[in-house]
């Protein structure tokens, strides 16, 4: 995933913003006390956690978000032991984690890049529905501002500038946190803090897919 890294760009180019309930918003500004949260950018290394990562910190945002005091949020850990099915260090899917937190719920922990409170796989939090946003910026804005980062996946190949890319599969997850005055989504990455803006970038509506499909769990 590092190898591509450079490929990501801060596209400063307008989105549509008509409907959105602000000028410009940041999930992390405006839910100080989950900043630690919902502002992660955490290095997914040399394998595709990408999947596991974005998912646990998109529900722990939320459910941080929700609750009007501390409580225990999904597990990394236990996303990528439990959750097998969903995928692996080769790559995986959120969504799919997702679904199967919808169905069974997950264990949990006080810190959701830690390990659980239990070894087991024994199921905690269970998410309410998936509200699914398909070509709808608006529906997608609307819904961080309300509650909370949504995930996204996108493709994370091709600049924005080169018209002679070939554009690849969507196969890379990350988080929506906001959207700037510029017209740009505020997307944070799993590369770590020394990538792009300290782990976040800027990107067009459209580009690279990111909001083509939008995942935003109901906690």
């Amino acid at each position: 995933m590092h190898l591509i890294a450079s490929c990501l760009t801060i596209a400063l180019l307008s989105l549509h913003v008509f409907g959105f309930p602000s000028a410009s918003f940041d999930s992390r500004t405006r839910w100080p006390r989950c900043a630690n949260i919902t502002g992660a950018t955490p290095d997914q290394g040399a394998c595709g956690w990408c999947w596991a990562l974005t998912s646990v910190l998109t529900v722990a945002s939320r459910m941080c978000i929700k609750e009007a005091e501390e409580a225990a949020y999904p597990s990394l850990d236990a996303a990528i032991a439990c959750d097998g099915v969903c995928g692996d260090c080769a790559g995986g899917s959120a969504a799919c984690a997702l679904v199967e937190w919808t169905r069974s719920g997950t264990p949990l922990s006080s810190d959701p890049l830690r390990s659980p409170s239990s070894s087991s796989c024994v199921r905690g939090h269970q998410l309410e529905r998936i509200a699914i946003f398909h070509r709808d910026p608006d529906g997608v804005a609307r819904s961080i501002y309300s509650q909370g980062p949504c995930l996204v996946n996108v493709d994370a190949i091709c600049r924005h500038d080169d018209d002679n890319c070939e554009p690849l599969p969507a196969r890379h997850f990350v988080r929506i946190l906001g959207w700037t005055a510029q017209g740009t989504w505020l997307v944070a990455n799993t590369w770590g803090d020394g990538w792009g803006d300290r782990g976040t970038y800027q990107t067009m509506s459209g580009f690279g897919k990111i909001d083509e499909t939008v995942y935003c769990p109901i906690v």
